[in-house]
């Protein structure tokens, strides 16, 4: 069993006196119904469970349900005689095909027989089509593939060792050279292997390569079967287009994302709906331009964009063996820039840093930008490759000319340092920075 972070997030809804719904959602292959399965038989005494998508007597009895009171007839059918009122935990797996379920959640709860966890892949998009979310009686939480710091615990890296790093982050001293290598290995071993719980699990049993990229294109082919659930035919292509090309312009020079090498006639307004629904399904992450920095964050008035994949490891399983062989041979000639910064937008997105792009005509861009409201300031964040971390043009203007930037951090292949108000890290520390709320 790995540890996941949002077993936290369960546990303080088990021991909450309040008895909300707990609503899962994530992209598909994330491992959420194992991690709740997993949970409530550790947890409960009592614990059901029915997926709505495979088994279709149950989605057809609870879809003629009407009421509260057909919904509770309906679960003593479904579940015969293993519901104790008080005690039962009432699982809901693939809840968004019977999205009907969701607008009851209020009423079953104030009702109080049982408590109840709802789970789905495609459930963000379900939530923004039900006409009244229960705001106030279900926790919304999103299980993102693994981070690098749940992936490190996988690998039996010890927890001294992550609390240690934990630390001298927030001292601002350098690693040991010895505790440096090994975050360095499994590092590389992130970028290729990614975040999917099969895809780590096939690794850490058999350590072959070949055997995660199989199940790496496997999981890519059942996301672009997903995509086939659009309703617009045209839209099921035009996903399919997006989704596969955003590789390849990650790789440009400047990547913000291009609208017009999908096709010369191709406008953003055409578009816009399908990147929605890849980032709501949780397949992709949109990262806004801002230019302007005097009064906080504000997004621009010009619709530009980055595009990012949610899992590092899909990312390179579609770049191809040649590039995974690049980053195994550790090629200095190779420029890792475009993986290195899908790898943080990741990491930061899983860790809630609502991130933009900076970019002025005149001095360039800077890869993310956030705002710190505890401390009142926007945080600036270059993603270097090379060996010449220490320059950089657009965040040395950023910092010159806006007063409300307190800290500005790079990631590089480097040791902690800092100079003035730059703080340097390794890339792979990323994961390590405070959750912020």
């Amino acid at each position: 069993m790995f540890y996941r972070n949002i077993i936290s997030k369960l546990e303080h809804w088990k021991d909450k006196e309040t008895k909300k719904a707990f609503i899962l959602q994530g992209a598909r292959q994330t491992g959420k119904t194992f991690i709740i399965n997993w949970f409530c038989k550790e947890n409960f005494e009592s614990f059901v469970s029915v997926n709505l998508l495979t088994n279709k007597l149950a989605r057809e009895i609870l879809l003629k349900c009407e009421n509260i009171e057909d919904i509770i007839i309906a679960f003593s059918v479904i579940f015969a005689n293993k519901l104790i009122k008080g005690k039962t935990v009432i699982f809901l797996d693939e809840v968004q095909n019977v999205p009907e379920i969701i607008t009851f959640i209020k009423e079953l709860v104030i009702d109080g027989s049982y408590k109840y966890i709802l789970c789905g892949s495609l459930l963000g998009l379900t939530l923004r089509q039900v006409e009244s979310v229960p705001v106030g009686y279900a926790e919304l939480h999103t299980l993102y593939p693994f981070s690098f710091e749940e992936f490190l615990l996988a690998n039996n890296v010890s927890l001294e060792i992550i609390t240690e790093t934990k630390n001298r982050l927030k001292a601002e001293k350098p690693l040991p050279e010895s505790i440096y290598k090994v975050y360095n290995k499994y590092f590389q071993q992130f970028l290729i292997i990614g975040g999917m719980p099969s895809v780590i699990e096939k690794f850490i049993e058999q350590k072959d390569y070949e055997e995660v990229f199989l199940e790496q294109q496997y999981i890519i082919a059942l996301y672009k079967e997903d995509f086939t659930k659009y309703e617009l035919l045209q839209k099921k292509l035009q996903i399919q287009r997006l989704y596969s090309n955003i590789p390849s312009q990650l790789k440009k020079e400047y990547n913000r994302f291009t609208v017009k090498e999908l096709s010369e006639k191709t406008r953003f307004e055409q578009i816009e709906s399908s990147i929605d629904w890849l980032t709501t399904a949780g397949c992709a992450y949109k990262i806004n331009l801002i230019n302007d920095l005097i009064d906080g964050i504000k997004q621009s008035e010009r619709e530009a964009f980055k595009l990012y994949l949610s899992d590092i490891g899909l990312l390179l399983c579609q770049y191809g063996k040649a590039t995974r062989n690049k980053i195994i041979a550790e090629d200095t000639n190779f420029n890792f820039g475009y993986v290195y910064e899908n790898f943080a937008c990741v990491e930061l997105i899983q860790r809630q840093y609502n991130l933009f792009y900076y970019n002025s005509k005149k001095h360039g861009e800077v890869d993310f930008i956030y705002e710190d409201k505890n401390l009142n300031s926007v945080v600036p964040i270059e993603i270097k490759s090379g060996t010449d971390y220490k320059k950089h043009h657009s965040l040395n203007y950023v910092l010159s000319t806006y007063n409300n930037i307190k800290t500005a951090y790079v990631f590089a292949n480097c040791n902690i340092e800092r100079i003035d108000k730059i703080l340097y890290l390794p890339i792979f520390m990323i994961s390590f920075l405070a959750i912020n709320e």
